[in-house]
């Protein structure tokens, strides 16, 4: 009986310990990180590329607009535009665009 009981013990540690290793995996997508704004990046294009060629490229991720930061480009200002993404996947979206031929950069739109 008492070897029985601590087999039983030793088995329910060993899910417990399974079962608690898996809660950071699970945190790690609830950000608190309050250093950027949630649900928003900045797009800028290259040289070359128009608002129409902007948006389709935007439209394709199934992103919009917020704000038109500078409409028109020049040398020194590149095409740049706020967009709405979801929320908590802002990293995730800026790895995508930035594979995008026609973006320069993808970023946080960082507070403070």
């Amino acid at each position: 009986m008492c070897v029985l009981l601590r087999i039983v013990n030793a088995v329910i540690i060993f899910l417990l310990i399974i079962f608690l290793s898996f809660i950071p995996l699970c945190l790690d997508n609830i950000s608190n990180d309050n250093s950027y704004k949630k649900g928003s990046i900045i797009l800028e294009f290259k040289d070359g590329t128009d608002i129409i060629n902007a948006t389709k490229i935007i439209n394709k991720y199934n992103c919009s607009i917020a704000t038109i930061i500078n409409k028109e480009p020049n040398n020194n200002q590149p095409l740049t535009i706020e967009i709405r993404v979801p929320v908590g996947k802002e990293k995730e979206y800026i790895s995508l665009f930035k594979k995008e031929e026609f973006i320069l950069d993808a970023t946080l739109i960082y507070n403070g």
